[in-house]
């Protein structure tokens, strides 16, 4: 392929359409991808919201648990 402006306007141009054909055949499944994923997203929410309330404490209890090892200079 030559390297003259021309000639890479013209490919451009011709490369154009075929990306631009690849792409509507990938909506489709794409859209499909997506509303799949919306609702399990939907479906998880309330599974999320209950497993960080049930997981709230996990923290402080990590950190006391930090700070017991370090006071015992790592011998738990």
């Amino acid at each position: 392929m030559a390297f003259d402006e021309s000639a890479m306007r013209a490919r451009f141009r011709e490369l154009h359409p075929k990306r631009e054909a690849i792409r509507k055949v990938s909506a489709k499944l794409r859209a499909q991808r997506d509303k799949i994923k919306q609702d399990a997203e939907a479906k998880m929410a309330p599974l999320e919201a209950e497993i960080a309330k049930i997981e709230e404490p996990i923290k402080e209890i990590s950190s006391e648990m930090a700070r017991l090892a370090r006071a015992l200079n790592g011998k738990t």
